[in-house]
């Protein structure tokens, strides 16, 4: 979608600038140069790219045998997913850049848009910073407790303890949502809404400001300004210490009753393995005890017929 959007846009801009001054125009935008053969070739790249990931997902759910020609389209898959990815980040760098070189241009209209980005990069920074800061805290707090703890658990080694202790309190924290997945997934979902919030400015500005005015263009620029801070302070900026230790507190106390259920387990689950083993021991010590109670009487009935067949 993406690619296609930079296509349709290459399309309109080239044939704007080409057909500007241009008396015929109904002619000029029918006309088809070497600039506009590149956003066919990329929308046939598109194409190309669609049915072959339907191909490839479809195979794959109806478990068709790994062979060559699968083995082959499996192959064009991840080169043309990465052919399209790459084309998708070097399009926005261009965007991007494009958007700067803009400010130098036309100031007025293009400034609100370089300061939309440059907010939507520094409040996801912030955001982000805010979550791995709050992560942090909370596994100190929560290995804190777990060091206390362990010493009232005496029934379960101590290398498996660890061992158990670890992995839970990784998954604990990604239930939670305080894994770094999750917390990119945040970030992300958080530079999604901003956009659009940037994005719907845009539109107003575009329908009732003119681009061109120099009044309209601080206008507007301190309206993206005043959203991108208070973007900053609503939900990216830390909260107070007292705010912050409480959840924290929280947060550790969850995790803690999740670990706690999951140790309470494993100690019933030990306890359990110890009985039957002390069981199976003590019936594989009653066998021995009744083999060997058994073997003179079988020596003495050995005996009587050896001597049955001497007589």
């Amino acid at each position: 979608l993406q690619i296609h959007i930079i296509a349709a846009q290459i399309t309109s801009a080239y044939r704007a600038s080409k057909c500007e001054f241009r008396p015929d125009v109904c002619r000029c935008l029918s006309e088809v140069d070497g600039v506009l053969q590149i956003p066919i070739i990329l929308n046939v790249l598109i194409y190309i790219y669609f049915w072959v990931a339907m191909l490839e997902i479809g195979l794959y759910y109806l478990a068709v045998p790994y062979t060559l020609p699968r083995r082959i389209l499996r192959h064009v898959f991840y080169f043309l997913f990465f052919l399209m990815a790459a084309m998708g980040i070097v399009g926005v760098l261009v965007v991007v850049l494009f958007i700067f070189l803009g400010i130098l241009i036309k100031p007025t209209h293009l400034t609100p848009y370089g300061i939309a980005l440059i907010g939507i990069v520094a409040c996801c920074a912030s955001f982000y910073a805010k979550l791995v800061k709050f992560q942090t805290r909370v596994q100190r707090a929560v290995r804190k407790r777990v060091a206390a703890e362990k010493g009232k658990i005496k029934d379960v080694p101590i290398q498996l303890l660890d061992v158990l202790i670890d992995k839970n309190i990784e998954q604990a924290m990604s239930h939670q949502g305080l894994s770094i997945p999750a917390i990119i997934i945040q970030v992300f979902i958080f530079a999604v809404f901003l956009s659009l919030i940037f994005i719907f400015l845009f539109v107003g500005f575009n329908a009732f400001t003119d681009p061109n005015s120099m009044i309209s263009g601080f206008i507007n620029s301190f309206i993206c300004i005043l959203v991108a801070f208070a973007a900053q302070q609503t939900v990216a900026k830390d909260g107070d210490d007292e705010d912050v230790k409480d959840q924290v507190e929280e947060m550790t106390d969850k995790i803690m009753r999740t670990l706690q259920r999951v140790l309470k387990m494993v100690k019933s689950q030990i306890e359990l393995a110890m009985r039957l083993f002390q069981e199976m021991k003590k019936d594989a010590h009653g066998g021995s005890l009744g083999e060997s109670e058994m073997q003179p009487h079988g020596a003495i009935e050995d005996a009587k017929s050896e001597v049955s067949s001497s007589t």
